[in-house]
């Protein structure tokens, strides 16, 4: 079982002392009655829940030796064999176990067989070495149906070589995929496509092509659709042969695709240094964004009078982060420099709540200390950046895994990646105030996540949180349901894919109860796209 569904053993033994003192002795338990952390007694025994019984279409065997007690599963971590004369074991042989498979291939759930085992009884004595993992089976493999979701089949394959992509949904239901793709006569072409709410995907349309588009695995293009319908969409280009001069430029057109504006840059630098990572939303009849930019990092840059007055100090050779607002007509408002040391390559992340907006970044302390931080827009002024969590984690380079924002009202959540002490970690994390405080967060990986995260707020306030995990060969896209709670669904796997760069980042658009994921399959090279329903 993953470890880090158990808990720290000196915090299990307490509780299964207090278990003791509240419920006794177990002696007599039917077959697999355990009592689960913070829960009711409840039956791990084969079809004693719904979604289990549905899921349980096989069963996989592991021998223990006459006896013994094992719980095992397919990717072969055990808890280790537990013999008979064990302080607190009184039930009778154990062996064989019956182990039911459950939805995902790689957890088992045991159950003994009553005809081959008699009763498994636990006493308190035995709490703390078996209780946590069979409590862990019951919160993975037995959570409610409906955190469950079906992948269907893959319903676009963009060209071969196509990468970047990026997904937005519309407010009627719609969803648009946008890529990057080589055209033959050696450039690139960004494209985009529109699936209608009916699920049927129409042609795909060219927004720009061009010779001189940076192009890159982590800092891709992204749509937007302006409160008034128009649509809008951004990507980079260069600007002077050096490999990292490269500026935004953002196109909007009025009639769907057919014709585009003259592009034009959001940022009135025109130093050729970096400008990317955008993120956009709708804000008042056109949009609020904003983008990481290096026009400090060209060494004799000096502030600007706005930065001065701003009371920002401008550090030799920093990334900043900026932000503006843009009208339905192109119109440029007042930039922002919201922060003026991050990360210099990792994703931005903005959403609009109740009462504003709240942007998430990777900062980047003076002491290397890359902590994902939050700046909050109310009352007509940007808060002071904070860190949504101290993480701990001192990297001496940019990560490339920037993190994701979702919101409903001022019901806010946030998913990131993070690696202290070469521990890798995908967090996720709730605020009911708009952002200007946090829940402690909780992890939600399978253990070895490389991280490109993707987060979406569901109708009941959960989130579905996707990242990338590696494999022992490849990766693959996992995504699970979490609430506000702590309490987790089981992973599921939406795709196999490749944890190289050419993977690029998994991307994720909700629509009603479903979800829309776009991916890159690694073996095809080409961006993909599924649906994924509930189960229930």
């Amino acid at each position: 079982m993953r470890a880090q569904h158990v808990n720290d053993p000196v915090q299990e033994m307490r509780r299964s002392r207090a278990l003791e003192q509240q419920y006794g002795s177990l002696e007599g338990a039917e077959p697999c009655d355990i009592v689960p952390m913070g829960e009711d007694r409840r039956s791990l025994e084969q079809g004693a829940n719904p979604a289990c019984r549905r899921n349980s279409a096989s069963c996989c065997s592991v021998t223990s030796p006459p006896g013994y007690l094992r719980l095992s599963h397919p990717g072969g971590n055990e808890l280790d064999d537990v013999p008979p004369d064990a302080p607190g074991y009184t039930g009778a042989s154990l062996s064989p176990l019956r182990v039911a498979e459950v939805a995902d291939p790689s957890i088992c759930l045991v159950t003994p067989q009553p005809s081959l085992t008699g009763a498994m009884r636990l006493t308190p004595s035995l709490y703390p070495r078996i209780l946590p993992l069979l409590a862990a089976v019951a919160s993975a493999a037995c959570s409610d149906a409906g955190d469950q979701y079906i992948v269907g089949r893959v319903e676009f394959n963009a060209p071969a070589g196509s990468r970047a992509h990026n997904l937005h949904a519309t407010a009627d239901g719609r969803v648009v995929l946008t890529w990057h793709e080589p055209t033959s006569n050696g450039r690139s072409a960004l494209k985009l496509a529109v699936r209608d709410p009916a699920g049927t995907w129409g042609e795909p349309r060219t927004v720009v092509e061009e010779a001189s588009f940076f192009v890159n695995w982590a800092d891709f293009p992204s749509f937007l659709e302006l409160p008034n319908g128009q649509w809008m969409v951004h990507w980079l280009q260069k600007t002077a042969p050096t490999s990292y001069a490269y500026h935004v430029k953002l196109a909007i057109t009025g009639d769907q695709g057919a014709t585009w504006g003259e592009p034009f840059s959001p940022h009135r630098d025109v130093s050729p240094t970096e400008h990317g990572f955008v993120s956009m939303v709708p804000w008042g009849d056109g949009a609020a964004l904003l983008w990481l930019d290096g026009r400090a990092m060209q060494g004799d840059h000096e502030a600007t009078e706005g930065d001065r007055n701003a009371g920002h100090e401008m550090p030799r050779g920093a990334m900043t982060i900026r932000f503006t607002t843009v009208d339905a007509a192109g119109t440029l408002g007042e930039e922002t420099l919201l922060d003026a040391r991050t990360c210099e390559c990792c994703q931005t992340a903005l959403v609009r709540t109740a009462n504003g907006l709240v942007a998430a970044y990777r900062d980047r302390g003076e002491n290397e200390l890359r902590n994902i931080a939050i700046t909050r827009f109310a009352n007509g002024a940007w808060s002071e950046p904070a860190p949504v969590y101290d993480d701990g984690w001192i990297f001496p380079a940019c990560p490339v895994n920037g993190p994701s924002l979702s919101a409903n009202g001022d019901t806010v959540v946030i998913a990131w990646f993070t690696a202290p002490n070469e521990q890798r970690r995908v967090s996720v994390a709730f605020s009911t105030d708009g952002g200007a405080t946090w829940d402690a967060p909780v992890q939600v990986d399978d253990g070895r996540p490389v991280g490109r995260v993707d987060i979406e707020m569901l109708a009941d306030g959960s989130a579905l949180v996707s990242w990338l995990e590696a494999r022992q060969q490849g990766g693959e896209v996992l995504a699970r349901r979490v609430q506000r709670s702590g309490r987790m669904s089981r992973p599921w796997v939406v795709a196999r894919t490749s944890e190289e760069r050419a993977a690029g980042f998994p991307r994720m658009a909700r629509i009603g109860d479903n979800l829309i994921f776009a991916w890159v399959d690694a073996t095809e090279g080409r961006v993909k796209v599924a649906e994924a329903k509930p189960a229930n």
